[in-house]
Order: structure tokens, then sequence, then C-alpha cells
């Protein structure tokens, strides 16, 4: 099964019916979807291969974010304390596409870390990010080596739920006070496999040929 976790607010609701759409067109795979409602409900729902749960969010969110997103985007991050059940879920936003089956990324091995996704690369690091933004606070220094990534990444709930990351989660994010990418760099402790950035494509810099010269695998 295919499991991703968005979060909205209700200037981007809608749009998160586009990402659902592409991934149902290219995967034979059940599909359910988490999405946190920031101040509005919508009647969760099932059809076909597709299942939805709406979860209405109205608690303050602390931290500072960037103009282009609002505190809404911390909520999807709610499923680590929230999901009992599911071992891992993609964390996605509703300005991204789906342009080939996500069933292999789901069939990738965590290898003890408890993310997965594209990496910056190197030198790109929290201490990097933190850098312009006044530093990382004393109390997580330590954190400055570990590796930026991409979001969204592939959670590993169950190792998370093992090791109370929600609770270390909630801790960095009020001692860093930035938006939730920030945070979630901290309290993993740096656990993040890389792997390729065909799941996670950026139009400006990547090049869909050069990612995938077999013509028809992504449609």
């Amino acid at each position: 099964m295919i499991r991703i976790v968005l979060s909205t607010d209700s200037v981007g609701f809608s749009r998160n019916a586009t990402l659902l759409a592409s991934i149902l067109r290219r995967s034979a795979l059940p599909v359910a979807a988490r999405i946190y409602t920031r101040g509005f409900e919508v009647p969760s729902f099932e059809v076909g291969r597709l299942s939805v749960e709406f979860c209405r969010c109205d608690d303050r969110v602390i931290g500072s974010y960037p103009g282009h997103v609002s505190q809404a985007v911390f909520d999807r991050l709610r499923i680590i304390r929230d999901e009992e059940e599911w071992d891992r879920v993609l964390v996605m936003d509703h300005d991204m596409i789906v342009l080939c089956d996500l069933a292999p990324y789901f069939e990738e091995s965590f290898d003890g870390n408890l993310l997965m996704g594209r990496l910056f690369g190197a030198g790109n690091t929290l201490g990097y990010q933190m850098s312009p933004r006044g530093g990382l606070p004393p109390s997580l220094s330590h954190c400055a080596v570990y590796p930026y990534f991409f979001m969204g990444p592939m959670m590993n709930l169950a190792a998370m739920r093992k090791e109370g990351t929600w609770e270390h989660l909630l801790e960095c994010h009020e001692a860093i006070g930035q938006d939730e990418q920030i945070s979630l760099t901290a309290a993993t402790g740096g656990r993040v496999k890389g792997v390729s950035k065909r799941w996670n494509l950026v139009p400006q810099w990547d090049k869909l040929e050069e990612i995938s010269p077999v013509r028809g695998e992504w449609h």
C-alpha cells in the first residue's frame, strides 16, 4: 500500500486532488492518505483504491515559517504521534505531482535510518541552513553536521514510535523556532538515507531525460 501524509490550510486545500490523482494514475496499489486540515473540517471518504482521512488541527504551532507557506505545514508531522499502525509514510506537498509508480520507493529499506530522502549534497548541512538564521541554539550545536534533505522524506514511523521521535521533535521545534523541516532534521539525529533524485525532482534544476533515459518510464 502507498501511504502518504499531507497538511493544508483552506487556501491550498483544492490542489491536493491533483497530487492524489497523479499517484493513482501511475500505481496499481491501494493509496491511503492522511490529510491534516488547519482550521476547517472535511468528511473522510473512500472510493475505489483511494481512502482519505481528514484530521482537523486548531492548536497553535510555534516557529517562524517562510512567506510562501503557513504554519499548516507542521501539521503533517503529527502523524508521527497519531498513527499507531503504519510502518512508514511519505510526506508530500500539494505542489508536487507524481510521474512514476511509487511502489518501488515503498519497498526501499531504511537501513536503520529514521528518514529516506533526496539529500542536498556535501556541505549542505543543518548548520549551513541555520547560519543565516542566527545559528543553532547551544543545546543543539551537535546537530550542525546533520545532512539537509528535500521535503518531503519517507518517514520510518515504526522506528520513530520506539525512539520517541515526536517528543524530541517538539523539543527541537521549540528550541530552534524555525520551520518544520529544520526541526525534523535535528530531531532525527542525522539518520537520513539518501535516495535517487528521481524520487524528488526539482523542475528548476533537474532535466527529466537525464534522470530516466528509458523512454516511456515516465508518463
